[in-house]
């Protein structure tokens, strides 16, 4: 039955070396969430993206909670909670978003990515 059948698409984010706790330029995260958005544009639960890293969420954590800001800037008119995002998710793993340098990179992240777009005209 085809209702059944998906695509897989994988993509894989090498700008990010093995012992930093965040890549250490925005713009390639920018361009792998702008090939998931562009690939998937419309997050829902029918068509879940898995995002997976070594060790299961500290990577993986940081591309969900961005993933989710940049689905929330276009679904909401421009509207950002970081702090949100990252509560909500921790209710699921703890673990996810594990120090201050990574809430910087996503702040970092956000704000380019908004002035990358026609939501923000005043940026």
């Amino acid at each position: 039955d085809e209702d059944y059948l998906t695509t897989i698409r994988q993509f894989e984010f090498l700008a990010w070396r093995e012992d930093e706790d965040t890549p250490i330029a925005v713009q390639p995260m920018l361009d792998i969430l702008e090939a998931v958005n562009k690939w998937q544009p419309h997050l829902s639960e029918t068509r879940p993206i898995l995002i997976h890293c070594e060790s299961g969420y500290r990577r993986s954590g940081l591309v969900a909670v961005l993933l989710n800001e940049v689905h929330r800037v276009q679904d909401n008119k421009g509207q950002i909670n970081i702090v949100d995002s990252v509560k909500t998710m921790k209710q699921r793993n703890k673990d996810i978003v594990q120090n201050p340098a990574q809430f910087r990179y996503i702040y970092d992240v956000m704000q380019e990515h908004v002035k990358q777009i026609d939501v923000y005209q005043n940026l």
